[in-house]
């Protein structure tokens, strides 16, 4: 089945998603206090849902820290849910948004690797699958029992060209390139024209470095 996500305004909708999803997500957030403070700081966020019909199946908050960097406050996906590309579809949502906003970087809070707590280990994994990284254990921030990983990554702005658009350049370039570093090798050019040549050699190796950089990413 394919999934969308949906914006939404309404701070009590928000509220009521929030408190719907994270009860029902004991392994994550067992805390009532802590979910009661969601609920109320999630209202003036921005703030996104996905939906099965007419049941809630997740959601995730952005807080915006200032104009370079916002943060993934609290997601969640119904357990039944989980492995089917929900979150994923979620961040991607968030992190369009960063870019529409020329944010640089987007963070989330986790629970540590030193913790050994089985559930966060899905969720640091899921993180590290769509390209968060370990930033700095925060000790302190929540107790000693749930120390608190930093994680972050850059958001990246959409490029024009597909995998196989830079592909089937880098291949016309190097068949170039190849052509020219031919003509060079037989010493055959007068003057001017090797002079050219071999600009045109240095171009083409420069237009390979910035492909090969494009695709790296």
């Amino acid at each position: 089945m394919t999934y969308s996500t949906t914006a939404i305004d309404r701070t009590d909708d928000k509220a009521a998603i929030c408190r719907y999803i994270l009860e029902s997500l004991p392994d994550w957030f067992g805390i009532q206090s802590s979910i009661d403070d969601y609920c109320e700081t999630v209202r003036s966020h921005m703030f996104w849902a996905v939906f099965n019909n007419t049941q809630t199946i997740a959601f995730l908050s952005l807080l915006e820290h200032n104009m370079h960097t916002s943060e993934i406050e609290v997601m969640g996906v119904l357990a039944e849910y989980h492995r089917q590309g929900i979150g994923k579809l979620l961040v991607e949502a968030a992190e369009r948004y960063c870019v529409e906003h020329n944010n640089t970087f987007m963070l989330v809070k986790t629970l540590d690797f030193s913790s050994g707590y089985e559930p966060y280990a899905r969720t640091r994994e899921f993180y590290l699958s769509i390209g968060f990284l370990p930033l700095q254990l925060l000790k302190g921030y929540w107790d000693e029992e749930n120390p608190c990983l930093l994680m972050g990554k850059q958001v990246k702005k959409p490029s024009d060209f597909t995998e196989e658009d830079l592909a089937e350049a880098h291949r016309s370039l190097s068949s170039t390139l190849n052509k020219c570093e031919k003509v060079l090798e037989s010493n055959k050019l007068p003057k001017p024209q090797r002079t050219l040549t071999e600009r045109r050699a240095a171009a083409l190796k420069l237009a390979l470095k910035l492909i090969e950089r494009g695709q790296a990413r």
